[in-house]
């Protein structure tokens, strides 16, 4: 081989050993730059595991708050409802007692007004036999 061939031999070697170190380089970058994105991702991973863990959690509590204003909701129903059906049976029973009352005040005046009738009825008969009499 003659020099410059030697020359350019050691040129091209130079610059293959110059791109070489520049791939290493590249490649220990990528590798920690590797190395930063897993841990980033597990520390990703465990902030959303315990985001999870607070989340069941709320919801648990949730649900026990939910589940007591339910439970508080659907009493004070009951307790209305049984109030107002016994508002409602009381009324029917002041109702058949002020029915029974009026049905009975009714029948009595219906009877003396009949016997009144009755009475003025023969009373103008006797009347009016007396005057027919007398004639």
């Amino acid at each position: 081989m003659n020099t410059d061939e030697l020359n350019k031999s050691l040129s091209e070697l130079e610059s293959n050993l110059r791109n070489l170190k520049s791939a290493r380089e590249q490649v220990e970058i990528v590798t920690e730059s590797s190395a930063g994105l897993t841990k980033s991702i597990e520390k990703l991973l465990h902030e959303i595991s315990d985001i999870s863990k607070r989340l069941d959690k709320d919801s648990v509590g949730n649900i026990k708050i939910l589940s007591s204003t339910l439970d508080d909701f659907k009493n004070k129903h009951e307790e209305l409802f049984n109030k107002r059906e016994e508002k409602v049976l009381k009324n029917i029973k002041d109702f058949k007692i002020v029915s029974t009352n009026l049905k009975s005040s009714l029948e009595s005046t219906f009877t003396k007004i009949k016997d009144l009738n009755t009475k003025q009825t023969t009373d103008f008969n006797t009347e009016l036999n007396t005057i027919l009499s007398d004639n």
